[in-house]
């Protein structure tokens, strides 16, 4: 039984009796006899329950013309028209507990054998049975990578059936600029900097940067198919594209160059082509899913963000609400999607077209004026983040949860060429900017007939000493500290943190009149010493009676 996500096998030994979790297996590293030893005593588990989500774009295969294996496969599937399709079906049977390692595939009987282990796993060579119709394929690794961009960087994260070592960097002209380095690790993610990594924008109404970052399996300093080379380009729209509309009006030209409109109350509003970019907007709506535009501290309601002409999936990042009378920032979602304040966020529900947001709308203190704002950014892989999955709530509608099995019709099977390993990918993230229309909120209606209001008589019980009994509920009322309301001064109350502020200037220029004071007042008292008239000093000499008797 495993208990972590982390655990890839155990390793029980019969002589001890001893029990091993390991983070790694036969099947999650390239060299297993780096790892594990033969043993007789020594049995090991495999977990097959990590669930992959794979894709036949980051998935390599070691293949083998005119070979294979038929009679060690686990799974036939008849009526396959291709090895390129016979590879997308273990491709898929990688996304569910029991991983497609290898398959065969006979073009004379277009059957295509699946198995769940590959052939160095088995002992066993692809090459025992040479046959021109055979084509066999190993799967070597799978990695999906994904692409996040922000305003000043961008991440790359990845996600490796196998435990990766290596390094990420960003080159110019063969010298290593960004580079980060990694040891046995499945979940692996590099922050690049636009300007310190070598990726230049593009000079344009909306900021474009573009760069190569380079991937290198640290098992060899030559390149191979493990090598990855990705093209990364990351749109910043600064704005939501506007369609392009034209006017169309007949005029008529008479003598004299007199002109009249033929058609006059026809105006013709004629659209340029439908516009290739998605068009977010966000909507504040009330309770009942109407578009509110005043609202009561405390209320509940939705913000709803839609899209038009999409066709990649998208997440909602960096969701604040502002007060547009003070300049307050709300975070409400930070830029990795992740819900900051919950208890403003209560729910979330996603299809293909919207996201919808349950919300109280609350986290100020008195009627003001709230915008909110939004980034929304288009991703292919791992577009929920797992932060917010317990918040998560279907919609009958969602159609992004697509069949773990071979269910899966073969028309919708992406298709790619055998001819070689994807070693060049390009990743692209567009980043738009939304932002709702202005919402009043009010201060909490008061309660209907306050004065009428009599105090519920307690259902508690008490005994002679005045005291609960048990299991009755007891509501102790906590006085906050000198720190934690200096903390709200200063954080959550701009009047209050701007209050102590002005406060505190004034009590500096009082300080510093006081001190320019003192200081002239040394002065004076300085010179007042200086310029006093120093007094005579007279000595008067008496002479002795002897002298004075003979004058």
């Amino acid at each position: 039984m495993f208990f972590s996500s982390t655990c890839r096998a155990a390793l029980y030994n019969h002589d001890t009796s001893l029990c091993q979790l390991s983070k790694i297996s036969l099947n999650s590293v390239y060299n297993p006899r780096l790892y594990f030893k033969p043993s007789n005593v020594v049995d090991i588990y495999e977990n097959n329950c990590i669930d992959y989500t794979m894709t036949s774009s980051g998935c390599t295969f070691m293949r083998v013309n005119g070979g294979g294996l038929k009679s060690v496969s686990d799974q036939l599937v008849r009526t396959v028209g291709s090895t390129e399709e016979c590879e997308q079906m273990c491709v898929v049977r990688t996304r569910i507990s029991d991983p497609c390692r290898s398959y065969t595939y006979d073009n004379s009987t277009l059957e295509c054998h699946l198995m769940w282990s590959s052939a160095r796993m088995l002992g066993r060579s692809p090459l025992e049975s040479m046959k021109p119709n055979l084509s066999h394929g190993d799967l070597d690794d799978c990695v999906n990578f994904s692409l996040k961009c922000r305003e000043k960087n961008l991440e790359i994260k990845a996600s490796s059936m196998r435990m990766f070592v290596g390094k990420m960097m960003t080159k110019k002209s063969k010298k290593v600029i960004c580079e980060e380095n990694y040891q046995g690790e499945y979940d692996f993610s590099s922050k690049f900097d636009f300007k310190k990594c070598g990726l230049d924008p593009n000079k344009s109404k909306d900021s474009v940067y573009r760069g190569m970052v380079h991937v290198k399996e640290g098992s060899t300093s030559l390149v191979t198919i493990r090598d990855k080379v990705l093209q990364v380009n990351c749109r910043l729209h600064k704005s939501m594209p506007s369609e392009e509309q034209s006017l169309s009006v007949r005029m008529n030209v008479r003598e004299n160059n007199k002109t009249n409109q033929v058609i006059p109350d026809d105006v013709v509003m004629t659209s340029s082509s439908p516009p290739t970019n998605p068009k977010f907007s966000l909507k504040v709506l009330g309770e009942d899913s109407t578009e509110a535009d005043t609202v009561h501290i405390g209320d509940f309601g939705w913000i709803m963000l839609n899209v038009k002409n999409s066709a990649e999936d998208f997440t909602v990042t960096n969701l604040v609400a502002r007060d547009v009378l003070t300049g307050r920032i709300l975070k409400i979602i930070d830029e990795d999607g992740c819900v900051l304040r919950r208890d403003i966020v209560k729910e979330i529900r996603k299809t293909d077209n919207y996201v919808k947001l349950k919300i109280s709308f609350s986290g100020f203190r008195r009627q003001t004026e709230v915008v909110y704002h939004a980034m929304v950014e288009t991703c292919t892989v791992g577009c929920m983040p797992k932060c917010n999955l317990d918040m998560m709530l279907p919609e009958d509608t969602n159609v992004h949860s697509l069949p773990l099995s071979l269910d899966l019709p073969r028309h919708r099977m992406v298709r790619r060429s055998l001819t070689g390993e994807p070693r060049q990918l390009e990743l692209t993230s567009d980043v738009y900017k939304v932002i709702g229309h202005k919402l009043t909120l009010l201060n909490p209606p008061p309660p209907q007939k306050a004065f009428d209001f009599r105090p519920p008589t307690s259902p508690y019980e008490f005994n002679d000493a005045g005291e609960f009994h048990e299991g009755d509920v007891v509501v102790v009322k906590h006085s906050t500290s000198f720190l934690s309301t200096v903390k709200t001064c200063l954080v959550d109350d701009v009047t209050c943190m701007l209050t102590v502020i002005l406060g505190a200037i004034q009590m500096f220029l009082m300080l510093s009149c006081i001190l320019i004071m003192y200081c002239y007042y040394q002065q004076w008292r300085f010179y007042r010493e200086l310029n006093r008239p120093q007094e005579h000093n007279v000595q008067y000499y008496q002479k002795p009676p002897e002298v004075i008797q003979e004058t």
